[in-house]
């Protein structure tokens, strides 16, 4: 089944932490991150204890973390351990396991083993497992690159020409960590007689360039969401800059055989919907 996470954006176009630390069924403790959403580098650190009396540290053994589906991992280099204290008693000590997590983790169930080794003063071989399991959930982000976003379709160069062209693209900026989709619904907010106005036509354009146009069809006022595009993951390593967090999309739109509808000031929303698919 795939899990999908939804997220909506509303543009107008103008005419004119939980710590779980339980044993498996084979025995072995599980130190259990739960859920993590990485939109932004981020570190998560849980508690855990090692029955020992006589340790001064202990060393750890740990290849990474996988999500046996996908085969995705999550490096060995991201999963620290430190010290904390010696709990009351002296039977036992407490250590911090910390692992950072990047916007870029592609979703799934991770999990892997860890060896916690006592170094005692005299050589020891002792060695306790211990399973690490944390669950990555998709997320999707969208947004306009500028706060106030318009398509603006201004007047006809000539009474001769029979389109009429948004005068600048605006670009939609889209973040996710998971194969993604978007959808784009034209609304209507005219007060002119539906009866005699019908849906009113206007022609989109969508790209990953001002030129380039993936997407170009016309789609109807007050209709249904149409998938207007769709990705691979965008995120890249940490997602520091613009361009290895941000896929760019460029909105354009026009009206074919314009002299067929009402002149004046006409305003239409458009509302954009984007959605996961972790498969």
């Amino acid at each position: 089944m795939k899990k999908r996470t939804l997220v909506l954006l509303g543009l107008f176009l103008l005419l004119a932490v939980q710590k779980m630390y339980r044993t498996s069924a084979q025995g072995i403790a599980i130190l259990d991150f739960r859920s993590v959403t990485p939109v932004a580098p981020e570190s998560r650190a849980l508690p855990f204890t090692l029955p020992v009396t006589t340790t001064t540290s202990a060393s750890f053994e740990c290849s990474g973390l996988v999500a046996p589906k996908t085969g995705n991992r999550i490096a060995a280099d991201r999963i620290t351990f430190s010290r904390s204290q010696r709990l009351a008693g002296g039977q036992s000590e407490s250590f911090l396991a910390t692992i950072r997590f990047l916007p870029s983790d592609l979703p799934g169930e991770y999990e892997g083993i860890v060896y916690a080794i006592p170094q005692h003063v005299e050589e020891n071989t002792e060695r306790f497992p211990f399973l690490i399991k944390v669950r990555i959930l998709p997320w999707i982000k969208i947004e306009t690159a500028s706060p106030h976003s318009l398509l603006v379709i201004k007047d006809s160069p000539s009474l001769t020409a029979s389109n009429l062209q948004a005068s600048a693209p605006i670009k939609l900026l889209l973040a996710s960590n998971s194969p993604w989709r978007l959808y784009l619904r034209v609304g209507n907010t005219e007060s002119f007689a539906p009866a005699k106005n019908p849906a009113f036509p206007i022609h989109i354009g969508i790209g990953k360039t001002v030129k380039a146009q993936d997407f170009s069809e016309t789609l109807l006022s007050n209709g249904a969401y149409q998938l207007v595009a769709f990705g691979p993951p965008t995120v890249v390593g940490d997602g520091s800059t613009p361009s290895s967090f941000w896929t760019e999309l460029y909105v354009t739109a026009s009206i074919r055989n314009w002299h067929r509808y009402p002149t004046g000031v006409h305003t239409y929303p458009f509302f954009f919907s984007a959605e996961t698919a972790d498969h």
